[in-house]
């Protein structure tokens, strides 16, 4: 995808886990506030990664055939999966049609199980979601890896913000700004957008470099 202009969103929630609208509805309103691409994450296990890939699957076809004038991905979010089980979860997820997989990193805000962020790394997920306090170790594994790691908009999430863009700048690992949205008015804006870049002192020109190299590792056309 060349052109870049608009907002590219990697992260977000439909009511297919704990999101408020469906797949549809999440895109046309992310639409209207200037959105291009909205990839869909929805929470999965083992228990739930099939029904919501496949359902995801279909919305996302009719979205990208549509006159909606915004194209989406299929995406999910391995949360709470234990450390030892997520290469297992990332393969199942990709096999069954998932476009790319978010594992839900150790965000300091919720009771991840603590060695989850170096299992998602060493898994090769292509985003590890709100890493919290990721150390330099993790985030040198992740640069190796192509692991993106994820600065996130969604205000409870923001406190290690400031800490994973450092690990980032410090080990070379790529990263992306995502809302982690599971409302309307989680979606991001430009203004929004800009607002955090500024916060965090991301330059424009990096994160349009970092979303063409994720689009170029999910092979997306």
């Amino acid at each position: 995808m060349e052109n870049t202009k608009g907002i590219f969103d990697f992260h977000t929630h439909t009511f297919l886990s704990d999101g408020e609208y469906g797949p549809m509805e999440t895109a046309q309103r992310a639409r209207s506030r200037g959105y291009v691409l909205i990839g869909f994450s929805d929470h999965v296990d083992f228990g739930t990664f099939e029904d919501t890939i496949n359902k995801l699957k279909k919305a996302v076809e009719a979205i990208n055939r549509s006159e909606m004038g915004i194209k989406a991905m299929v995406g999910v979010e391995i949360t709470h999966v234990p450390p030892s089980q997520i290469r297992e979860m990332v393969q199942l997820c990709r096999e069954t049609g998932a476009q790319y997989t978010i594992v839900h990193g150790e965000t300091p805000i919720e009771p991840v199980i603590k060695g989850t962020n170096l299992a998602a790394i060493e898994a090769g997920a292509d985003i590890l979601a709100h890493p919290g306090f990721i150390t330099e170790v993790e985030a040198r594994l992740a640069a190796e890896n192509g692991v993106f790691l994820e600065i996130s908009a969604r205000k409870k999430q923001m406190i290690a913000n400031a800490h994973v863009i450092e690990m980032a700048r410090r080990s070379g690992a790529p990263f992306l700004v995502n809302s982690d949205a599971h409302e309307d008015a989680h979606l991001l804006t430009e203004e929004t957008l800009k607002q955090l870049l500024k916060a965090f002192d991301i330059k424009e020109e990096e994160l349009i470099a970092n979303i063409k190299e994720f689009l170029k590792k999910v092979s997306y056309l």
